[in-house]
């Protein structure tokens, strides 16, 4: 199961602290807390070994993070999958109608050299 959340809880927070998180900076991630004029966003910063860093409004004792996956992101998943699936397709399934399929043509003449060398030792 992939993380797509974490929520925190902590002592109302003065000026000037930060929150280090140590779950991988990824530039989807986004920070939103509560306030009185609904929900703010803050700026995740990439701390030191990946981690994230984030500046905490005054007054806030609570903030959440939340992992959305880009468009782009969800397109290349796609993209490679379906690559895949064509790869297989084309290396298992490709048979001409008289003769050996693809795979046994690539081991062929891959090792007949060699197992003919073999032979003749």
């Amino acid at each position: 199961m992939k993380l797509k959340w974490i929520k925190f809880s902590f002592a109302p927070a003065v000026d000037n602290q930060y929150l280090y998180v140590k779950e991988n900076y990824f530039p989807d991630w986004q920070a939103k807390v509560k306030t009185n004029r609904g929900e703010q966003k803050l700026e995740i910063y990439n701390a030191g070994a990946g981690h994230m860093l984030v500046k905490l409004p005054e007054g806030i004792n609570q903030i959440s993070f939340e992992y959305k996956a880009s468009t782009v992101n969800n397109l290349s998943k796609i993209v490679s999958i379906l690559t895949l699936g064509m790869l297989i397709l084309w290396l298992f399934w490709n048979k001409p109608i008289s003769g050996p399929g693809l795979v046994k043509k690539i081991i062929n003449n891959r090792f007949k050299k060699w197992w003919e060398q073999e032979n003749e030792v």
